[in-house]
């Protein structure tokens, strides 16, 4: 017996030898539930009918006030479909929403109540049944149509995590997506905060790290530098646009906030998304190989993509539904009346109570479609732009805030309004007297809407009417206020005044760099389908990803490896695939966003949201086009300038007569992204000052999937190390004429069993 004992303690220590990793005690973040509804169904054996409640996951995640605990957080990714209830065991694993059962029910909305969408549901009455609150996209559920998504924490969007700045923050992931990898983007944090860099967490694949295979997880672990309003999101694919995105909420003592407003974050932030019923692959596959969708007016014609309100393209692909928070109403193109069938779907609400002043922060999660965003009887005082605090001269008011894919906006609201209830709604930019002439009759269902519900107020019956039109309140003699628009002005029948974003403010002063300005680095973000450029592209170059992350194995690629760097053409083909890199070689780099080719017309153009990771940047100017004044689609685009040598202004490009600004603006906004405007173009400067790989690119999907993106490689000779355990990928040549490969799994199982009989030699011999 006592042989037995030691044997058996033998081979514990072996195993806690190899499976004891040390760490620190933390407070895991919290993670609030709350209860939204409740649905009856059937039982057998005994035969009857019970209720339950519907939960719903946390749709905040807080981290601990104490800046010195560590936030640990779980995000879990799976599949899910659209109006499915899934069964719920809220005992397994709180971090992450409860764990979903063995069995999932189709579901419709009827009379302000989910309902099974089939009468021959039974469930076994000896079971205590719960059920996971729905995904709701647009509502739809004709039949079996469900829509796949991608949902973190069983919900669509992911929760808002609300985090600090200079906490340190372990965010696990684990991919349980079946066939498919995943990283995440921490958008809008430079991954430097308390000067412990951490570039290789940044969540882009190959550049920073590599994927997180199906049935792994990987944790983040950075320190947020960067406090307001950002988000994170997918890098990987399409699967940004399958769901896998959410709001993330930097706080800081010392951030700009006026006196008695009411911050919470976890209530009043906002996620504008562009619902498809086809997934974001399959619109993708349709766009690239150009074989066209269909007109929703008839599906035997091909569908010409809608254009905005100075005669641009609005996306490249035709608008089905907006949803706000993850739920909106499927939109009719065909119904006058009604526009939609399904306005008995819950929306999202946003409580607020009279007299009290709120901060509410605009997340745009968007595929391809700007929103102009509203809300009813309610002007909005601007706060934050990605995070920056700005302001209006004169501190005006504004009616409308237009916001892209990737971009954030903070507001302030006055809830001086009567106790009731109010739309919000997210228009897109497509031109209504356009959509008028291709019989498009409902055209204010291609909006996304939510209600603003002030405290007390009798909720409404359900469908509830739509009372709100957003421009009714605008004319000429009193025009509203639209910021941020992707255009000079709205034509002057709308009776819309734009405040463009290089007319924003820094709250604090921080002058625009000077310091050892290198050239102007002019880049061309443009359409294929010009000569001989294939889809879309930066500088007629469509970005390669490379076949393992640049930040942790640059030194092991090989010379079939293809960089193409900025300025270097040669004799280069114009549409290649390459790995698009600018070397940054000064204290203070310059970059010209451009966006046109010249010689075309406008309607062949659209508007691009560029983002650039690792840094905020000065607007330094916003140029706009001969186009800026006439909405007409046929318009042919010319800029003065700026000077081109091709029409295709992608190289050898320079200032037509000199810089058209000056740098010594003290206040000019600052922004991770930046909408480029049809015809235009942006100017831009940042100092180098956060060495690493950086990823710049639009965000709108499509053209980032077709290769409009490049990398910034900033002093490559300082970016700190990886940790030695970070995961390591790549491709796996085989030497011609060498023989099969062998691996060392015999050494290894050999050296395991050499150890293992020591170490109980050792312990017998006690």
């Amino acid at each position: 017996e006592i042989f037995k004992i030691k044997l058996q303690l033998a081979l514990v220590s072996l195993v806690v030898i190899f499976i004891t990793i040390p760490g620190n005690v933390n407070v895991s973040a919290q993670s609030p539930y709350s209860t939204w509804d409740m649905i009856s169904y059937k039982t057998r054996n005994p035969p009857g009918t019970r209720s339950t409640i519907i939960h719903r996951p946390p749709k905040a995640i807080k981290c601990p006030e104490d800046l010195k605990t560590i936030c640990k957080i779980t995000l879990n990714i799976t599949h899910m479909l659209t109006m499915t209830l899934y069964e719920y065991d809220p005992l397994v694993d709180r971090d992450i929403g409860g764990w979903r059962g063995q069995d999932a029910y189709a579901v419709d909305f009827v009379s302000n109540r989910f309902r099974f969408s089939y009468a021959d549901v039974n469930i076994e009455s000896n079971r205590k049944i719960k059920f996971l609150y729905p995904i709701i996209g647009d509502g739809y559920s004709v039949g079996s149509n469900r829509r796949t998504v991608i949902a973190i924490n069983n919900q669509l969007p992911g929760p808002t995590i609300i985090g600090r700045k200079g906490q340190r923050m372990m965010i696990k992931v684990i991919n349980g997506l079946e066939s498919e990898a995943v990283t995440i983007h921490w958008h809008g944090q430079h991954m430097n905060g308390n000067d412990s860099r951490t570039p290789w967490m940044d969540g882009v694949p190959m550049i920073t790290q590599c994927h997180i295979l199906p049935f792994t997880e990987f944790t983040y672990d950075f320190v947020p530098d960067q406090a307001g309003t950002h988000w994170y999101h997918s890098h990987s694919g399409a699967q940004r646009t399958e769901g896998l995105f959410g709001a993330l909420v930097i706080t800081d003592k010392n951030e700009y906030k006026p006196e008695n407003l009411i911050d919470r974050p976890e209530d009043h932030t906002i996620t504008l998304f562009d619902w498809q019923h086809s997934d974001s692959l399959q619109l993708f596959g349709v766009i690239q190989s150009g074989s066209r969708f269909q007109e929703p007016l008839n599906y035997q014609i091909s569908y010409v993509n809608t254009l905005t309100y100075d005669g641009s393209e609005s996306a490249p692909f035709p608008f089905v539904s907006g949803i706000i928070n993850g739920a909106g109403w499927y939109y009719s193109p065909i119904s006058s009346s009604s526009c939609t069938t399904y306005r008995s779907v819950p929306l999202s609400f946003f409580e607020v109570v009279r007299n009290q002043f709120y901060r509410f922060r605009i997340v745009g999660a968007q595929n391809s479609y700007a929103y102009r965003f509203s809300i009813q009887n309610h002007k909005m005082i601007l706060l934050a732009t990605d995070g920056t605090p700005v302001k209006i001269k004169a501190g005006i008011e504004v009616d409308f805030i237009i916001v892209h894919t990737g971009e954030r906006y903070d507001f302030m609201l006055n809830a001086t309004q009567a106790t009731g209830i109010y739309w919000m709604v997210a228009e897109t930019l497509e031109d209504p007297n356009l959509l008028s002439r291709r019989q498009y009759l409902c055209t204010r269902g291609r909006h996304a809407y939510s209600i603003l519900y002030y405290k007390y107020a009798n909720l409404p019956s359900w469908p509830i009417e739509i009372n709100y039109s957003p421009t009714s309140r605008c004319s000429s003699i009193s025009p509203c206020v639209a910021v941020n628009c992707p255009f000079k002005q709205f034509p002057g029948m709308y009776g819309i005044t734009c405040i463009n974003v290089g007319d924003l403010e820094l709250i604090d002063t921080k002058p625009i760099p000077n310091d050892a300005v290198s050239e102007s680095v002019f880049l061309n973000f443009g359409f294929g389908g010009i000569e001989s450029v294939e889809g879309s592209a930066i500088n007629g170059r469509h970005f390669e990803t490379p076949p393992s992350p640049l930040i942790s194995h640059y030194g092991d690629l090989d010379d079939t490896i293809q960089f193409c760097d900025y300025g270097n053409r040669m004799d280069e083909k114009r549409g290649r695939n390459c790995i698009h890199r600018y070397k940054i070689n000064s204290t203070t780099t310059e970059m010209v966003f451009m966006n046109f080719v010249k010689m075309r017309p406008i309607r062949t153009h659209q508007a691009h949201p560029v983002h650039l990771h690792g840094h905020h940047f000065h607007v330094v100017y916003v140029g706009y086009g001969n186009c800026s004044n006439d909405p007409d689609p046929e318009c042919i685009i010319s800029n003065d300038d700026i000077y081109c040598p091709t029409n295709l202004c992608d190289d050898g490009v320079q200032w037509a007569n000199g810089r058209p600004f000056n740098t010594c603006n003290e206040l000019a906004p600052m922004k991770d992204t930046v909408i480029v405007p049809p015809g235009g173009y942006v100017v831009i400067r940042f100092t180098n000052d956060n060495p690493g790989w950086w990823f710049l690119h639009c965000h709108i999907e499509p053209h980032l999937l077709e290769g409009m993106a490049m990398v910034i490689e900033e002093r490559r000779e300082e970016i700190p190390a990886a940790p030695v355990s970070f995961p390591q990928c790549g491709n796996f040549p085989i030497p011609v004429a060498s023989t099969p490969p062998t691996g060392n799994a015999d050494y290894y199982l050999q050296t395991t069993i050499g150890v293992s009989v020591i170490l109980a030699l050792l312990l017998l011999s006690i």
